[in-house]
């Protein structure tokens, strides 16, 4: 029990990734640990991360269930140390820290250069080399001549997020939203709605654009979208890798998610998701 003792104490700062543990965790968080587990969700997949527990107060009962429970939420920051010290195999949180939502433009820009060398610009359903992304020419069916109708880019935008460590009914999910709020897969303005394939507006809209100078292009939206997800809307991100469910009649479903935590317009997408899923998987996904 010497690991246990203190002498070798390591602190942690984390972000909660997860705060609905399975059964026998109860009261645990999981967390991705700065310095020690890669940001990206393709390096460090979720289900390989940690459950930490959680300090409480000491007004609770602290035995036999009898207290509350930690009220952090998916995306909260916080810190702890972990109980094996140098192991670092058994995280204990202590505390939550505020936190700024919204990264700087610097950030924004390096992230989505790690996007850019991240994708394989030689995987057949992406089409388009890398090179392209820095032509003077803003023809889309110019830059990617493969994705210039609308069937090409549905598909094309499943099997994004599918290389990007989502299951078929999460990408499908994802798309699904576009498919209903931008049925043409356009990339740029509409009146009504907003702008894009997610139809963003006010602040998300200027984030688009200060994201990359080649914001009309189909892939840089594809780009951001995922880039969202893993950054502004972290929260969403992390209740979609826990969910594989497209059936909105049961309790926890994707659907409600993506309305409630990531669209920018709250929408029934339920619909618009199921035809997704099952147009593709009666093309593509044969």
């Amino acid at each position: 029990m010497i690991d246990y003792y203190g002498d070798k104490m390591r602190w942690f700062i984390a972000d909660v990734i997860d705060a609905s543990p399975p059964y026998g965790y109860e009261g645990r968080v999981r967390v991705r640990i700065h310095g020690i587990h890669n940001p990206s969700t393709r390096e460090v997949k979720q289900n390989d991360l940690p459950w930490a527990q959680v300090v409480l107060p000491s007004t609770e009962g602290g035995v036999s269930g009898l207290g509350t429970s930690p009220r952090l939420e998916a995306g909260a920051l916080v810190f702890g140390f972990f109980m094996d010290g140098k192991e670092s195999q058994v995280p204990l949180v202590l505390g939550s820290l505020p936190r700024t939502e919204y990264p700087s433009t610097v950030q924004q820009s390096l992230a989505f250069q790690d996007l850019l060398e991240r994708v394989n610009p030689d995987i057949d359903f992406y089409n388009l080399s890398i090179a392209a992304l820095d032509r003077d020419d803003p023809a889309i069916d110019d830059l990617e001549p493969n994705l210039g109708d609308r069937d090409a880019r549905l598909s094309a935008s499943v099997k994004f997020f599918m290389s990007n460590n989502y299951t078929l009914k999460q990408s499908c999910a994802i798309v699904g939203v576009i498919n209903q709020l931008n049925f043409g897969f356009t990339l740029g303005e509409n009146l009504v709605k907003g702008t894009g394939l997610m139809m963003w507006n006010n602040e998300r809209l200027a984030r688009l654009k200060a994201f990359t100078g080649e914001w009309i292009r189909f892939t840089s939206q594809l780009s951001f979208i995922l880039y969202e997800l893993n950054t502004t809307h972290i929260e969403a991100n992390s209740r979609i890798l826990n969910c594989d469910v497209i059936d909105k009649s049961k309790p926890k479903n994707l659907p409600d998610i993506l309305s409630r935590y990531y669209a920018p317009h709250k929408e029934d997408f339920a619909g618009s998701i199921q035809m997704v899923y099952n147009d593709f998987k009666n093309s593509d996904g044969k």
